[in-house]
């Protein structure tokens, strides 16, 4: 809203001066008031305040990353462990949804390195594994995230948390196996993982798969078989990395079936939505496509 507007502007200007205490201060007295919905909004708009001011490797939006994080941590220490760790997950994802990579990093990362000692559930750092191993997937940084997934799936099966959490992994391994050309391997991946998603009722995973096979297809030239998996895409999480991927994939089938005005209108949609700086990776792809209409 229009006060945490106001907020988040005057802190990035004070951060601009290298008055990072100042800041955090300002944080504290905020950051504890109202219920967790409503600071996980205003956090997410000091964010895009600062990266309206800040590139995202600049040390002041860094140091500003790290003084939201930490003051979030302090407005919930004072919950059980059990509900520390809930609400540091749901901080995490909301900011990946988002797309604010850096400072969903730092949250995932708190979490994995505590959780022993903040008596973290098993299926939350399952979900940290995962989550993290799509913030750096995002960040191009496709080595990181094929351990990540790697782990999640050799913790899921070793803390039996069953078909809906391996099934996660198994998505996340196809993603890291695709991006990394073996092809067979991720559609095997993809597959297992939507299998999962079935089995267990959750449109999540499902869609997730779906998009995943999708983009193996289409890199196997089977345009409308990957076309048929987009579309049988019934939900979306609202999440930045999944709207604009299955976007895009809908943009370069379009493109090679000669649907002109149905490509523009996806690649139009997707380049509207790359507003955060770490997804200009996926904005070049938008371009690309639009440049292949032209």
């Amino acid at each position: 809203d229009e006060k945490v507007q106001i907020q988040g502007r005057l802190m990035a200007s004070i951060m601009a001066q290298g008055r990072g205490v100042e800041v955090g201060t300002m944080l504290d007295e905020i950051s504890g008031k109202g219920d967790l919905n409503g600071r996980l909004g205003k956090m997410v708009g000091f964010l895009e305040c600062g990266e309206i001011f800040f590139d995202v490797q600049d040390p002041r939006m860094v140091e500003l990353y790290d003084l939201i994080c930490r003051a979030f941590l302090r407005s919930i220490q004072e919950k059980s462990a059990p509900e520390r760790g809930d609400d540091v997950l749901e901080y995490a994802t909301t900011l990946l949804q988002k797309g604010f990579l850096p400072p969903a990093e730092m949250a995932y990362r708190y979490l994995l390195e505590k959780g022993n000692r903040i008596e973290v559930k098993a299926s939350v750092i399952a979900s940290a594994l995962v989550d993290l191993g799509a913030t750096l997937r995002d960040s191009e940084r496709i080595k990181e995230a094929s351990v990540l997934f790697g782990q999640a799936l050799e913790f899921a099966v070793e803390h039996q948390l069953g078909a809906l959490w391996t099934g996660f992994a198994r998505a996340g391994i196809g993603d890291a196996e695709l991006m990394n050309r073996n092809l067979p391997v991720a559609a095997e991946q993809y597959d297992q993982a939507r299998r999962s998603g079935v089995e267990m009722k959750d449109t999540n995973l499902e869609t997730w798969a779906l998009m995943g096979l999708g983009d193996v297809l289409l890199e196997q030239d089977d345009v409308s078989g990957a076309e048929e998996r987009y579309r049988s895409i019934r939900w979306s999480d609202g999440s930045l990395s999944g709207d604009t991927r299955m976007l895009l994939g809908l943009a370069r089938c379009c493109l090679r079936q000669n649907k002109i005005d149905d490509a523009a209108f996806f690649v139009n949609q997707g380049k509207a939505m790359c507003t955060r700086r770490p997804y200009r990776f996926r904005l070049k792809q938008f371009v690309a496509v639009a440049e292949e209409l032209a």
